[in-house]
């Protein structure tokens, strides 16, 4: 684990580790809290096939132990505490995979299992239950390919009475009290009372695959997890079991996560573990305070975790076992809170960009905190945990923007360029570090220079930008920062439709470059024909249309590069939108930068002058003008003899080779709108009429890092 950051020692609690588990869980396992205070560990998932396997953790000497398997291997299933000691498990998945049906019950005096009565009618995914003061255990599913739930009692012998109705979604929370039942199945809260079934309000979002915790006053809390639309959210909700009692809207989480693990302490806060935005797996963890109603940073992890699974341990104690990632398959954590508030709350997203603007100092420990999140995930992704832990600082560096010392296990990152940078090019200089690293702790050489041989083939298997070096503003005297940024202004006139503009500035940019030819050579020096390099271009969008999609086709098919549409993400490594990446040769990601500044600009302005013309700004003519516009441009292009810029078949090979290793799981998406035919024909006349300036040939740009914030 990366050492912490200055906001990571004064987190709450504490995190031990007892001894691993004897069977890996890589999801679907559940944990049952015994009357004496050991865990069971009841069944899941490993390397693809469902367990029977269990096992017993004792907390006073943290360790486990093995005891009788159940009769069917299973996965996904609730398990629930009876009144009289036993252990009831219903519903789950089977080896095969269907969804298995037969109950059973564990005898923890015998450590035997016994068949539950027949198959039941519960065998839907998910599956929750409790018991109630009674003895009676109360079990809901719901099959979402039939949209019918079913609900069923559990009378100490069989399940019997199941009572059906119609629903949407899984069931995501379940409680109940003499006299009634009351569950959430989407986010519909239905209640059983007597024989009468009837809805009882609405939650604000399903939180499916996030954390649903039973609170100890009898209500429920919800966070994180996936919206309606199947979208990592940060929300967070409460509901209550009376009737009448609608859920409320708690302060949001700071970053959006699903697929975490959560449990509540005695006193109504709730730990919430871990947890991916679908391209990280997080070692933070979050906790709501109750008594204060605020989120509060705990400590981290030592690894990160998704689909673990937690119990409450204690008053103040909860432990969380397995993940998917193989680290955490194999092992337990035991967090202890200690009350500490010096940390200050967490705060959500948009407080918090807004506080970190006005502290510079908040946002570099922010971004130091980003890039600790980031290396821990990147070496369980990337190197297979291979990477021995680091400690990171941000300095004042003035010829760099990273540094790796291998012999004070120290990466050293750019102040001045971690703060102002976006974060998908702060993310490839951590990479190009951690190949460092990897060169010196798992290859063992040390007799090579920097970017010897070793570090190149690194480079080339995992798909990571060997030139991924910083800007050239950071390397410069400021009387050459001042030509920098006189020739960048030039270039971005250059790209104007207007020909007298474009040409004076391509002139004055020409003159300027060829005066300080010795600067320009330096700051881009020849690449090798193999090298393969990536650039990121235009702004991170929360979401992306289809004028967005036809330009990145536009610049891939006539700049020569490979596009990869890639998440983006903010300061601490969390999802800010999504980002156009570039992958290809150096020169030919320099034509391709320029030719998408020059397109998002140039059918900006053509739009805006024929709204002031014709009228009308619906977001449909918008985008059935500039997607015509730059359709009509790139026909103009194709009719252009073959340029320099065009990719060999070798070239092309290296290039896909590059991103096949960067990105080994990839998915197509496709974008369509609702068409303006009118305000179509007058984008394809002006996209005819476009003529596209060239700008200045050779006065490179950053050799990484481009678009600023």
């Amino acid at each position: 684990m990366v050492e912490a950051a200055p906001s990571e020692t004064q987190a709450r609690g504490h995190w031990s580790a007892p001894a691993p588990l004897a069977v890996p869980r890589s999801g679907g396992h559940a944990l049952v809290r015994l009357r004496d205070g050991r865990v069971l560990c009841i069944g899941g998932v490993h390397a693809g096939s469902c367990l029977r396997d269990i096992e017993l953790f004792d907390p006073s000497r943290g360790s486990w132990s093995r005891v009788a398997p159940m009769a069917h291997a299973r996965a996904f299933c609730a398990a629930v505490l009876l009144d009289d000691g036993r252990v009831l498990v219903v519903g789950g998945f089977r080896p095969d995979p269907t969804r298995l049906a037969a109950p059973e019950t564990y005898d923890v005096r015998a450590d035997a299992w016994r068949p539950a009565g027949p198959a039941t009618a519960v065998g839907g995914f998910p599956v929750h239950g409790v018991a109630v003061e009674d003895g009676t255990a109360y079990f809901a599913s719901v099959d979402q390919r039939l949209h019918r739930g079913t609900l069923e009692h559990f009378n100490g012998e069989r399940l019997v009475e199941p009572v059906t109705f119609e629903a949407t979604g899984g069931v995501q929370w379940i409680a109940a009290v003499p006299g009634w039942v009351r569950w959430v199945h989407g986010v519909t809260v239905a209640q059983w009372r007597g024989s009468q079934l009837t809805e009882a309000g609405l939650a604000r979002h399903p939180h499916t695959y996030g954390a649903w915790v039973r609170l100890p006053g009898g209500g429920c809390f919800a966070a994180a997890g996936e919206d309606l639309q199947g979208t990592p959210t940060p929300s967070a909700e409460t509901g209550l079991p009376g009737d009448g009692q609608a859920f409320q809207r708690l302060p949001p989480l700071d970053a959006p996560r699903t697929h975490v693990a959560a449990a509540a302490l005695a006193d109504g806060s709730v730990v919430v573990t871990g947890g991916t935005d679908r391209r990280l797996v997080y070692p933070t963890v979050r906790l709501w305070d109750a008594g204060l109603r605020q989120w509060y940073a705990a400590r981290s992890m030592t690894v990160p975790r998704h689909e673990a699974s937690a119990v409450t341990l204690g008053p103040q104690r909860v432990l969380v076992v397995g993940g998917r990632i193989e680290a955490a398959a194999r092992t337990a954590e035991v967090f202890e809170d200690d009350g500490n508030r010096s940390a200050g709350p967490c705060l959500p997203p948009a407080q918090k960009r807004k506080r970190a603007a006005a502290q510079p100092d908040a946002r570099a420990r922010a971004v130091l905190l980003g890039l600790q999140n980031a290396w821990a995930a990147l070496n369980t992704r990337m190197f297979q945990g291979r990477l021995r832990p680091v400690t990171m600082e941000l300095a004042d560096l003035e010829r760099t923007v990273a540094s790796w010392n291998p012999a004070d296990r120290l990466m050293r990152f750019s102040r001045q360029a971690c703060t102002t940078l976006l974060w998908p090019q702060v993310e490839e200089v951590l990479k190009h570090e951690m190949a460092h690293q990897f060169v010196s702790d798992v290859l063992g050489v040390t007799d090579e220079a920097s970017h010897g041989r070793a570090f190149r083939e690194t480079c080339a298997r995992l798909g990571i930008d060997a030139r991924a070096t910083g800007t050239p503003e950071l390397n410069l005297a400021p009387e050459e920062q001042a030509v920098l940024r006189k020739v960048e202004k030039l270039r971005a006139l250059a790209t104007s439709p207007n020909a007298h503009e474009s040409a004076t500035a391509q002139a004055l940019a020409d003159r300027l470059v060829n005066e300080f030819k010795e600067l320009f050579d330096a700051m881009s020096p020849p690449a090798a024909d193999e090298t393969v390099s990536v650039r990121h271009v235009g702004v991170m969008k929360l979401r992306r249309d289809a004028v967005d999609t036809e330009l990145a086709h536009v610049v891939a098919e006539h700049g020569g590069v490979r596009i990869i549409w890639t998440n983006g993400l903010d300061d601490e490594g969390h999802p800010a939108g999504s980002i156009l990446e570039l992958l290809g040769p150096p020169s030919n990601l320099e034509r391709a930068a320029y030719l998408h500044d020059f397109l998002a600009r140039a059918i900006g302005e053509l739009w805006e002058a024929d709204r002031r013309r014709h009228g009308g700004a619906s977001r449909t003519a918008r985008t059935s003008f500039m997607v015509a516009a730059l359709r009509e441009f790139a026909r103009k292009l194709a009719k252009e003899p073959v340029h320099a810029h065009a990719l060999i078949p070798a070239t092309l090979a290296r290039v896909d080779q590059f991103t096949r290793a960067r990105y080994p799981r990839l998915r197509t998406t496709y974008s369509r709108s609702s068409v303006d035919p009118h305000a179509a024909a007058r984008g394809a006349s002006a996209g005819r009429d476009l003529e596209f300036r060239q700008g200045v040939d050779g006065a490179a740009g950053p050799r990484l890092l481009g678009p600023r914030k």
